[in-house]
């Protein structure tokens, strides 16, 4: 339904004067007059004749591009704000104090241009031939590390849900950056997984926990190399799991040691074998 101009002329001399609904209760300042008026006179947009004798007269200046330097001193300035946790608990206050005295149609356009920034954001997503030079790139890696000193991790505390942990292997099974199959330099014959599980049923048995029993009350709860007691041990064989299956469950050939010095062996983690596959310089 349209109203005519009379009636349009009735309503405007009945509300002037008063505030608007979303204002509630503020008063109407000469700032808001100039926007009324401007809106009225749909005079926003200054025109280019305008803009070139403000220029002439020296009103609009022209900001010269920022230096390398100016950028670095600006980038420093910001490291050193926002790295302060006491400066981010009052940022976080004040924006909770706005965020409660603004108006329910206020918070509503502040949304939308919100959802409209992040929409724009995830438009402009990098090619996966960029994202792997940048990666590659020293300087990029430097820059990047550097950029994340002295702040907390995000996801300090957190778990992620099963749903989003099938989701990122199989984003990494897709990703080129994985090296699986011979590529890989830990690859040997491809049957890690039956290796695996036959280790790991083995351990389960009671000859082998008898045998770390046996280790663990020989050696009286102690590391062997640093002598700490009370910490988190481990048995660790002396000649190697792989290569001597005969000597797996003798208590000669097992010895007690914390998980440090377990780390420091020659037999952990498969080190001999990586070893044979690094090049030696004659």
């Amino acid at each position: 339904m349209k109203c005519s101009e009379e009636t349009k002329r009735k309503i405007s001399l009945a509300q002037k004067g008063k505030p608007r609904p979303w204002q509630h209760g503020r008063k109407i300042t000469w700032a808001d007059k100039i926007v009324a008026t401007r809106r009225k006179n749909n005079s926003y947009l200054i025109s280019e004749e305008t803009r070139a004798k403000m220029r002439a007269s020296g009103r609009i200046r022209k900001m010269p591009p920022m230096t390398d330097e100016h950028k670095k001193k600006l980038r420093e300035s910001n490291k050193k704000t926002w790295s302060s946790i006491e400066l981010r608990k009052r940022h976080g206050v004040i924006v909770k104090e706005v965020w409660s005295k603004m108006s329910p149609v206020a918070k509503s356009r502040w949304l939308k241009r919100v959802a409209k920034a992040s929409r724009c954001l995830k438009k402009r997503k990098l090619s996966r031939e960029t994202m792997l030079k940048l990666r590659r790139d020293p300087e990029w890696i430097r820059k990047s590390n550097e950029g994340k000193k002295g702040r907390p991790c995000w996801f300090k505390g957190k778990h992620h849900t099963i749903k989003t942990r099938i989701k990122i292997s199989l984003v990494k099974k897709k990703s080129p950056l994985t090296k699986r199959g011979p590529d890989n330099p830990a690859w040997i014959d491809g049957k890690g997984y039956e290796r695996r599980d036959e280790r790991t049923t083995f351990q389960q048995t009671l000859e082998y926990r008898l045998f770390r029993e046996g280790v663990f009350r020989r050696d009286d709860w102690t590391c062997q190399l640093c002598k700490k007691k009370g910490c988190q041990l481990c048995v660790d064989h002396i000649k190697s799991y792989k290569s001597h299956p005969d000597l797996r469950t003798n208590v000669e050939n097992g010895r007690t040691l914390c998980t440090e010095c377990h780390r420091k062996t020659p037999n952990y983690g498969r080190k001999e074998e990586y070893a044979k596959t690094i090049p030696t310089s004659n």
